[in-house]
């Protein structure tokens, strides 16, 4: 899955992997010289998977609301503090069904 070949002096938009990793390529030809390039990047919670810490907060599939990726598993570890318990609302569920076995895609 790639998020776009990009080259001249347009910026494009920020771009979301909507996974874990990303892998940046740079090439370079042997004609013309230009500055460069120079990029950003920061984790967000919409990860697929990590520990979270926060006393709240939300977790969603990967490119929520929008259709999943196929062949994914996600898992998230939700910590506390301790003496506090964990309370999970699911807030919508649009899967895949398969009847009351859960075969195909399923939260667990």
């Amino acid at each position: 899955h790639t998020l776009g070949r990009h080259c001249g002096s347009s910026l494009p938009a920020s771009m979301d992997t909507s996974d874990s990793f990303a892998y940046v390529k740079f090439v370079s030809d042997s004609s013309g010289n230009a500055a460069g390039f120079s990029l950003s990047f920061e984790a967000s919670v919409e990860a697929c998977g990590g520990e979270l810490n926060a006393p709240s907060g939300t977790i969603s599939s990967p490119n929520y609301p929008n259709l999943y990726p196929h062949n994914r598993v996600c898992r998230w570890e939700l910590v506390v503090s301790p003496g506090r318990r964990v309370t999970l609302t699911i807030n919508d569920l649009r899967l895949e069904g398969s009847g009351t076995s859960c075969a195909f895609d399923y939260v667990d």
